[in-house]
């Protein structure tokens, strides 16, 4: 072989046996087959007897292959990538709006635009009302280069003009002193009387007809075209936007795996970081003879859910023992010996706490806020809030165990475990949470 510096893998004066490493690189890898005596395992969807599911991420959302059709007069808007059969669209984060226009009277068209724009209105009867542009986006996608109404020279506008736009990621708020905040969804809440709050987007398409044929019906219009007053049609199309943050993987492993057994505690602190804890003090109206007693609350430390999953909870009450007398009935209080309570019947004190005394709920909180003037700063203008239910818990009396001595015999503790859905179908019930400066929702647990 000769000196070529390009094939410098082999040496010129010997030749090796072993194989180049571009010829390594090419060489296909060599399988194995499995012996036939080898049965691989069958997989399957869901935990069999035995099994249990240690951790699923939720499915993507397939992709949309259906259409959203809307026609005026001369003018129709087809929109793709929709559900089928859709009767709005509608699009999630930064979402792209393809679609074509299809235009029948050709000849007459001048300019063709596409505007995507979205606005929010807020109302507080006798108190004030606020509209305000969160953003806008136009495109021109057509436009005659004919100086003249001839129509020897007249360029006919094609029948189909494809376009593209984009939601934007943020938009800036003069409410919220002209911060960068994420685009909020679509919203239309009304309570009679005291509170509305909509965010709505469109997207619009204005088809300018400014040429016509200079005949004796139409000498009017041709007249009004050059004085700049062109005739032109609207088409306004009402979208829905509706991002949404997927969560990193899904909870279901707490509600099937150790972690839902009475030996909670136990297995909290083997897994500290599966659950974020709240704790809060519940006050008696005469704290001389019953104090504080602390709820703690734990849910999965993800905090990001997904609207069908189903979101385990732990509720635990500490205090003294006369405390927890006054709270719930006596028949479901430990007693306040540790050494009675590890003998005590579990199942006989689940009977007898069969009836619940803790309720909690998914609450929704619209906030609303009108500033006073042009000031935005904390705590001036007007403010609104109204509370949704919008999903419940099942909650379930959790048996004592070894592990809820306090190590002290005036200290008694109760537990509660369940889970929370939400309710299919409820107003803003498939909405996350969102500042938008004069509108937030919050999520709570109460």
């Amino acid at each position: 072989m000769g000196s070529n510096h390009n094939m410098s893998f082999i040496s010129t004066s010997t030749f090796s046996s072993r194989p180049s490493l571009d010829l390594i690189l090419t060489r296909p890898p060599s399988y194995l087959s499995a012996p036939p005596s080898l049965n691989l395992p069958d997989y399957h969807p869901y935990p069999l007897p035995g099994e249990e599911c240690i951790q699923a991420s939720p499915l993507g959302r397939p992709r949309r292959t259906g259409t959203y059709q809307k026609k005026s007069g001369s003018v129709t808007l087809i929109l793709t990538e929709q559900p089928e059969n859709t009767s709005s669209p509608s699009y999630g984060n930064q979402g792209q709006v393809n679609g074509v226009i299809v235009l029948e009277k050709r000849d007459v068209v001048s300019e063709v635009y596409v505007k995507l724009e979205g606005e929010m209105n807020l109302v507080i009867p006798d108190q004030g009302a606020h509209t305000m542009v969160l953003f806008e986006e136009e495109q021109l996608l057509w436009k005659t280069s004919n100086q003249s109404n001839s129509t020897s020279t007249l360029e006919i506008c094609p029948s189909q003009i494809p376009f593209s736009c984009r939601f934007p990621e943020t938009f800036m708020s003069p409410m919220a002193q002209d911060q960068l905040l994420p685009l909020p969804p679509s919203l239309d809440v009304f309570y009679p009387g005291s509170l509305l709050t909509r965010i709505k987007y469109r997207l619009k398409i204005k088809v300018v007809q400014g040429r016509r044929r200079q005949s004796s019906a139409q000498s009017v219009l041709g007249f009004l075209g050059r004085l700049g007053l062109e005739n032109f049609k609207i088409l306004n199309v009402p979208i829905d936007y509706l991002p949404h943050t997927r969560p990193p993987y899904s909870v279901h492993h707490l509600i099937c795996g150790p972690l839902s057994v009475p030996g909670f505690l136990s297995d909290l602190k083997r897994s500290p970081d599966e659950w974020v804890q709240s704790i809060s003090s519940i006050k008696s109206s005469r704290e001389d003879i019953a104090p504080c007693v602390d709820c703690h609350l734990f849910i999965p430390s993800i905090k990001i859910f997904s609207l069908a999953d189903t979101i385990p909870f732990h509720i635990i009450l500490t205090g003294p023992i006369r405390s927890l007398q006054e709270f719930v009935p006596s028949s479901c209080l430990p007693s306040p010996s540790p050494s009675a309570r590890r003998n005590s019947s579990r199942s006989a004190t689940a009977q007898k706490c069969s009836e619940s005394v803790i309720y909690i709920y998914i609450l929704r909180q619209i906030c609303a806020k009108i500033n006073n003037g042009e000031s935005s700063a904390e705590g001036t203008g007007v403010r609104a809030v109204r509370n949704i239910i919008i999903g419940h818990g099942v909650v379930r009396e959790v048996p004592p165990s070894i592990d809820d001595d306090l190590g002290r015999g005036d200290e008694g503790m109760l537990k509660w475990e369940g889970e929370l859905s939400i309710i299919t179908g409820s107003l803003t019930s498939n909405l996350g949470t969102f500042d938008a400066g004069g509108i937030c929702l919050r999520i709570l647990l109460y």
